[in-house]
């Protein structure tokens, strides 16, 4: 495995020394192959988290014993590929060894996060040493949640908020776009934009009859001057109306979790079918969920879980690097 490795922009440092198996409800599954992991997590477009450990050395074993089998470390198993290395995990091709120089691991225990490519490997950061599980699990998702914004179009299964949900449907999160949605399938991406801070995703159920999306996007601070809430709901209901040919019906104020809200149906010229639509504006930026199909009302089941299942998690984005302790 010959690899490239870019810059690292997370370095956590503590108790280091020179030279398994974990049991819970949500279990990280370590595996001891390099090779096995890169490629699983380029399949699953999951950042990699490759553990380097000695066997014998004081911090390794704390590391072991005290904070990988703690629920908050095992919590994160499903948004990572996570890779136990030492000596022994050596393979025919040399790839613990080669990754192992290029990233200069000289000291143990050392978590690195990495993202994939076929052709290159970027460093997001490291924790080098032991730390209390806190303050371990904490930079863990310090590094991940950076790997998280470098892919505003990826979304992530998570456990559905209603109790039940129509088949085949599940609770999607964009920690990027800052919200959680249900939708009929695997949502496709329509637009990601990180920069821009603008993001669509599509869905629809598997016969086709009902489609779901929703839009985030934020405004520019001199129209949030300008205008009170309200006018910018309507401002936004008639703007996606007009980009698909529609006129706005009954509109009316649905204030969403505490947030002003507009909700309203869009009526094609055409023969498309009407869209119910709902808008939530969240301190500058507006969350557009909309359903399309030929009988749908706020009412009906799949709409009603989708619109409820809708959230705004309050997720803690770092956006500059973490001092070192040393």
């Amino acid at each position: 495995m010959s690899s490239l490795i870019r810059a690292t922009v997370f370095v956590a440092l503590f108790g280091v020394a020179w030279t398994s198996s974990h049991a819970a409800d949500a279990k990280i599954e370590w595996i001891r192959n390099v090779y096995g992991g890169v490629e699983k997590s380029m399949k699953e477009e999951k950042p990699l988290v490759v553990l380097f450990m000695a066997a014998g050395t004081e911090f390794c074993r704390k590391l072991d014993r005290d904070v990988l089998d703690q629920p908050e470390m095992h919590a994160l198993a499903g948004r990572a590929i996570f890779v136990w290395a030492e000596n022994t995990d050596e393979d025919q091709h040399g790839n613990y060894a080669q990754l192992k120089k290029d990233l200069k691991i000289e000291r143990f225990p050392v978590l690195v996060v990495l993202k994939t490519a076929p052709d290159e490997m970027e460093e997001i950061g490291r924790v080098v040493g032991y730390f209390p599980a806190e303050q371990y699990v904490a930079h863990v998702k310090t590094m991940l949640g950076l790997w998280e914004q470098k892919h505003p179009g990826l979304l992530v299964a998570v456990p559905a908020q209603e109790a039940a949900l129509p088949e085949g449907w599940m609770t999607y999160l964009s920690r990027a776009a800052d919200f959680q949605v249900a939708m009929p399938q695997k949502p496709k991406t329509l637009e990601a934009d990180d920069h821009v801070k603008q993001f669509a995703f599509a869905s629809q159920t598997s016969d086709g009859a009902v489609h779901a999306s929703v839009h985030a996007g934020d405004f520019l601070k001199s129209l949030l001057e300008q205008h009170s809430a309200d006018q910018l709901l309507r401002m936004q209901a008639q703007w996606f109306a007009t980009a698909r040919d529609g006129v706005v019906q009954g509109a009316e104020a649905a204030p969403w979790g505490g947030y002003p809200g507009l909700r309203f149906r869009i009526q094609p010229n055409g023969k498309d079918d009407p869209h119910v639509v709902q808008c939530v504006l969240v301190g500058r930026r507006m969350y557009t969920l909309a359903v399309r199909g030929p009988k749908v009302s706020f009412t009906q089941d799949e709409v009603t879980l989708f619109l409820k299942s809708f959230e705004v998690p309050s997720l803690t984005k770092a956006t500059q690097p973490v001092a070192s302790k040393k």
